[in-house]
């Protein structure tokens, strides 16, 4: 669903004219580390989601985020299904492959994120199994900072 690994494209504008009537493209800084704030806020939840996965801990799971969260209900039901089919989920790797900041506040945060599963393993019976990967996917995604940190409000196709 979402990331640890990125690919982030600076945000580019024309600039005034040059002598030669060239424009000529300009970085808006402020933008480009808007959304590299944004990829390390998604990174650092993802390694606690995949290290909840990895751990079979629904509670952890459930805490990362925010509550009445139909995108963590499912996530809290994919783990416990895997979990009475035998199965854990010993890897899981997000590739991101672009991230547009719509909104961005101290407290909130809503992405536009194309992303894949990368890598993925489960284990059962001490025999692992590597996961195919997914194809890319775009999602909107609405996160919430609380005390304990950034949660994730929703996930909304985009």
């Amino acid at each position: 669903m979402l990331v640890t690994g990125a690919v982030v494209v600076g945000v580019v504008l024309a600039a005034p004219p040059r002598e030669s009537g060239v424009r000529q493209p300009v970085t808006r800084p402020e933008a480009a580390s808007a959304t590299v704030r944004a990829v390390a806020v998604l990174h650092a939840w993802d390694r606690r989601r995949a290290a909840a996965w990895a751990d079979d801990d629904t509670m952890a799971l459930q805490a990362i985020y925010m509550p009445g969260s139909s995108a963590g209900r499912h996530d809290v039901t994919m783990l416990e299904a895997y979990g009475r089919r035998g199965f854990r989920v010993t890897r899981m790797q997000r590739q991101v492959m672009a991230v547009r900041v719509r909104a961005a506040t101290s407290t909130a945060l809503t992405l536009v994120v194309t992303d894949r599963l990368a890598e993925a393993r489960v284990t059962r019976h001490g025999v692992t199994t590597v996961l195919p990967r997914s194809r890319p996917a775009t999602r909107r995604i609405a996160l919430r900072r609380v005390a304990s940190g950034w949660r994730v409000a929703e996930v909304y196709d985009d």
